[in-house]
């Protein structure tokens, strides 16, 4: 079903030193410069640095709010569907 982009921005600006900046147009999450999570366009998904063991673990357990974004092989992440769309429409 997803979750809603302002319960996911309270969450992320939660997290110690966490702060909010715009980058390309969009909202970012840093903790002392490195960024962890970012919306993509209109906060329909959220893209969250992970490992494959998170992935796959959250993928498992929720595959209609958490997705394997299309990132190159080198990046590993997780995307979070925001609002109320399915998974598959959350990731195309």
């Amino acid at each position: 079903m997803g979750i809603r982009a302002s319960t996911v921005r309270a969450f992320a600006l939660s997290l110690p030193e966490a702060e909010e900046r715009e980058t390309w147009e969009t909202a970012t999450f840093r903790v002392r410069d490195k960024m962890f999570m970012t919306f993509s366009e209109h906060e329909r998904r959220a893209w969250i640095k992970s490992v494959h063991d998170e992935q796959r673990a959250l993928i498992a357990m929720d595959a209609d709010a958490w997705f394997a974004p299309p990132m190159s092989a080198r990046a590993v992440g997780l995307g979070l569907c925001c609002r109320r769309s399915t998974a598959a429409r959350c990731a195309s």
